[in-house]
Formats: structure tokens, sequence, C-alpha cells
């Protein structure tokens, strides 16, 4: 009577070829680039969460959401520091003509 009393049909001598439910590891790198764009490190947060992205996708790891979330964030915060920086130079080369027209 084999599969009886819950015993795998494809074990022999009590072990198996199945994992079950083996719990998967989370991706370091995912958590790393999640957290590197608070502490200003944004392109290298962005790159480290796409390379978790593939390693997840390969590897199967736990963290495709923290990956996504730090490449969003970086993403983010790139966007942000370039809008940023495009403000201030236009501000300043208006102020900088309206000054010099005026003179």
């Amino acid at each position: 009577m084999a599969g009886q009393f819950g015993t795998n049909s494809a074990s022999f001598g009590g072990y198996s070829n199945f994992k079950g439910n083996a719990p998967r590891k989370l991706s370091g790198l995912a958590v790393t680039g999640l957290i590197l764009p608070f502490f200003g490190l944004s392109i290298p947060g962005l790159i480290l969460s796409i390379i978790s992205l593939k390693n997840i996708n390969n590897n199967n790891l736990r963290g495709r959401g923290i990956a996504t979330t730090g490449i969003t964030i970086s993403s983010f915060y790139i966007f942000m520091i370039i809008i940023s920086i495009t403000i201030i130079f236009l501000v300043y080369n208006s102020s900088f003509i309206s000054v010099k027209v005026a003179i």
C-alpha cells in the first residue's frame, strides 16, 4: 500500500527527491538596492535592484516586490535630481540674463 499514512510514493527509505515547501531565500541585492537611494546613492541602488530582479527570476529567490520598489524609488530620485538641476540652471541663467540686460 504505497502512499498510505501520508508517505510520499516517490520516497525511498524515508528520503524524497521532492523539496516540498522549502523556504526560498530573500535576495540581499534587492534589500541593498532598496536601501541605497535613502543614503543618496540612487544610481548604484537602481543598478543593484535591476541585477537582483534578474537574479530573483533566474534563481527562484524571494524579493521581487522589494527589487521593484528599489527600481521605482531610485528612478524617482534620479528624476527629481534631474528636474532640480534643470530648475536651478534655468533660474540662475534667467536671473543672470535679466541683471545683465538691466545694466
